[in-house]
């Protein structure tokens, strides 16, 4: 199924609107992981009792923290397992939604509530599930064993911490200055969120002698916001994209070829607004087969691409499609 064409009058570039579909894109992605976490349970575990342990454990009561009496009963790993799951995915979840509610804005030339709707997703979920790939176990007391809210903030100096932590851990780029910095650089999204925020605006950005900030925009200063929008946006998107599906990869565990399909596919993707991997995507075997009929796909790299950014990839052989827009499962009974 290819995607609907939506018309937007307002782009006034290709490029822009490639963009915009990659952004899309990445909330497809996302839509689909949060989909199968759910068909496949994965926000559930399993707890092997021993035949004492299940004998108390049946007895505790409607008013018993059954929680509380896993962890002091050695089944702590457990019990945090299970909360990881669920704050990840329900972090992933307002991720999505706020993303995808900011890009139909910008699609649509609503820039000052594009803006504002990255803030929460950019710094504050985003800091979330950062912190759950590097210390999640912190993320989890803070939230379940303390009253006290702030353990669980995101200032600079902690994003500081956690950004630094996924280079190292994963070698992602987390684009910390874009996200956090507001002072002595315009490369930062800051600047505009205070803007976006607040119709007047005196020390960060202040503004101007008759200004109300994004209210007498005119249109060539909306198209600069555009289009500083849709060539920043997708760099954040992209590392926000990478992070989640590792963290989901860990749980879900499918096999290599589906790792490797994955993978590619969202090279294609981003290489399609980010073109500096065309060379490293052209000199590599495609990895792909039809996971039906196990045909391999014959197609040179130009026609393959187009295929997969539009969103269906179709086997001549047994007419077999696979969604491209998605987190691809299809190869998950594939013996290797």
């Amino acid at each position: 199924m290819k995607r609907p064409d939506l018309t937007y009058p307002y782009f006034n570039s290709k490029d822009n609107l490639n963009s915009h579909y990659y952004l899309l894109y990445c909330c497809d992605v996302l839509t689909s992981i949060l989909q199968y976490a759910d068909n496949k349970n994965l926000g559930n575990i399993s707890i092997k009792f021993s035949n004492d342990d299940w004998e108390k454990f049946s007895k505790l009561n409607d008013n018993d923290d059954r929680a509380d009496w896993l962890v002091s009963n050695g089944y702590k790993n457990q019990v945090y397992e299970k909360d990881y799951r669920h704050i990840l995915f329900s972090a992933i979840k307002d991720f999505h939604n706020f993303m995808f509610e900011s890009i139909i804005c910008a699609g649509k030339m609503k820039l000052s509530v594009a803006y504002a709707l990255l803030r929460r997703p950019f710094k504050d979920t985003l800091g979330i599930i950062e912190w759950l790939a590097v210390d999640r176990d912190t993320v989890i007391y803070n939230l379940s064993e303390t009253d006290n809210p702030t353990k669980l903030k995101v200032n600079f100096h902690k994003a500081q911490d956690l950004t630094n932590g996924v280079k190292e851990k994963y070698g992602f780029e987390p684009h910390f200055d874009l996200r956090y910095k507001n002072k002595n650089t315009n490369l930062s999204f800051e600047l505009i969120w205070n803007k976006a925020l607040h119709i007047v605006t005196a020390k960060t950005s202040p503004s101007g002698k008759g200004e109300l900030n994004f209210v007498f925009t005119d249109k060539d200063k909306l198209a600069e916001f555009s289009d500083w929008y849709y060539k920043v946006v997708p760099l954040v998107m992209n590392y926000a994209l990478e992070l989640i599906v590792t963290l989901f990869e860990a749980i879900a565990m499918p096999n290599e070829i589906t790792v490797t399909v994955n993978k590619f596919n969202r090279l294609i993707h981003c290489n399609s607004v980010m073109p500096t991997i065309t060379d490293l995507l052209r000199s590599n075997t495609i990895p792909f087969f039809c996971p039906q009929c196990e045909t391999p796909y014959d197609a040179e790299y130009d026609e393959f691409a187009s295929q997969l950014l539009c969103g269906t990839l179709y086997c001549n052989n047994c007419n077999t499609e696979i969604d491209t827009r998605l987190y691809i499962t299809e190869y998950e009974n594939i013996v290797i």
